[in-house]
C-alpha cells in the first residue's frame, strides 16, 4: 500500500510541476522575487500533496537560532524534502545547488531566475570564485544562503568529506553560521529515479545554536 501511495504521490508531483511550470513561464520575465513567491507557493504545493497522499508532514526547529538578515545555513542533505521547506519557511533563500540542476525543465529555469546559486563542482578555483560573489551578492540583498556542505544528497548515517565551499563562504563573507541537521532521509526511498517516500512520518530540520 505504500508503495501504491508513493506512485499517486509521484504522478501528482510530476503532473502538478509541469501544469505549473506552463501557466508561470510569464513569470520567468518578472522580478526575480516575484519568481521566488512563484517557486515558494510550488513548494507548498508539492508539501501539501506529499501530506496528503502520503501522510508524510514536517517542520523546521529551532528558528530561534536563525540571524535576522544574510547568514549562512551549512545543511544536511537527505531527500527532496529539504529544498522544498527552504522557500517554504525560510522565505527567500538563496540555495547553492549543482550547476546541472539548471538544465532540468522548469525546475532550473525557475531556480536560476528566483536567485539560486549555481556551481560547477568540477570547475575548481574558477566556480569558487564565482560562487563566492554570487554568494555576495545575496548576502548584500539580506538573504540567507543555503549551502549542503557535502556537496550531494547522503542516506541517514552516511557521512561524506566536507567540500571546500562552506569554509570558503564563511572565510570570505564573515556572516554567522547556522547548521542544521536533517531527518528526512528516514522516509525517502529511491523507485527507479522517483521520489518516493514511506507512508506516514514526520520529517524535520534542526537549525543548531550560531557558529
Amino acid at each position: 500500500m505504500s508503495w501504491l501511495r508513493a506512485l499517486l504521490f509521484n504522478i501528482a508531483f510530476f503532473g502538478s510541476t509541469a501544469l505549473l511550470g506552463i501557466l508561470g513561464l510569464p513569470l520567468l520575465l518578472a522580478p526575480r522575487r516575484t519568481v521566488m513567491g512563484f517557486g515558494r507557493f510550488w513548494a507548498r504545493c508539492v508539501l501539501a500533496l506529499a501530506r496528503a497522499i502520503v501522510g508524510l508532514d514536517g517542520e523546521i526547529r529551532g528558528l530561534e537560532h536563525l540571524p535576522k538578515g544574510a547568514c549562512l545555513i551549512a545543511m544536511k542533505h537527505q531527500s527532496a524534502w529539504d529544498t522544498l521547506i527552504l522557500p517554504a519557511v525560510l522565505g527567500d533563500p538563496a540555495v547553492i545547488i549543482k550547476r546541472e540542476l539548471l538544465w532540468v525543465p522548469f525546475y532550473g529555469w525557475y531556480a536560476a531566475r528566483a536567485g539560486s546559486i549555481a556551481i560547477d563542482r568540477r570547475g575548481g578555483a574558477g566556480a569558487l570564485r564565482r560562487m563566492l560573489a554570487d554568494a555576495r551578492g545575496a548576502a548584500n540583498d539580506g538573504r540567507a544562503i543555503v549551502i549542503f556542505p557535502e556537496g550531494t544528497r547522503t542516506a541517514p548515517g552516511q557521512r561524506l568529506t566536507y567540500q571546500p565551499g562552506v569554509a570558503a563562504l564563511y572565510q570570505a563573507l564573515a556572516l554567522p553560521l547556522v547548521p542544521a541537521a536533517v531527518n528526512s532521509g528516514l522516509a525517502a526511498l529511491e523507485a527507479e529515479g522517483l521520489a518516493a517516500y514511506r507512508a506516514g512520518g514526520n520529517q524535520s530540520s534542526s537549525l543548531l545554536p550560531t557558529i
